[in-house]
């Protein structure tokens, strides 16, 4: 193998690793602040369900608060698992990322919904 020939090779392959490295730090980079976007998104649903809690206690049907606990228990169980598949099926090597931004959308949605209710 001539010198040029060699020297080429050992060029190209130290772009293509620098590429990947930068791909895989961006990607992990990504991947966290989707991670903290949802915890963040999730914060705020906590507190809108918090709320409802609050003043479903104050009521005398002490019934609301049962089903309002039951609800979010259900609604976290589809979240789980609508989340996972949509990973799944779409994540390939984004699959945190996909994750993450479903359980935000999912979570701006029932805190939307919460939020339309209360004194």
């Amino acid at each position: 193998m001539s010198d040029r020939k060699a020297s080429t090779i050992a060029f190209a392959t130290c772009i293509f690793l620098i590429n990947n490295h930068a791909l895989a730090e961006s990607q992990a980079e990504y991947s966290e602040a989707s991670n903290n976007s949802w915890q963040q998104q999730n914060e705020l649903t906590e507190k809108s369900y918090q709320r409802l809690l609050l003043e479903a206690g104050a009521e005398e049907n002490k019934e609301a608060i049962k089903q309002l606990k039951e609800a979010k228990e259900k609604w976290e169980e589809f979240r789980t698992l609508f989340c996972n598949s949509v990973s799944s099926t779409y994540g390939g090597q984004w699959t945190s990322v996909h994750e993450s931004e479903c359980r935000v959308k999912i979570a701006e949605q029932l805190q939307s919904t919460t939020d339309s209710y209360g004194w």
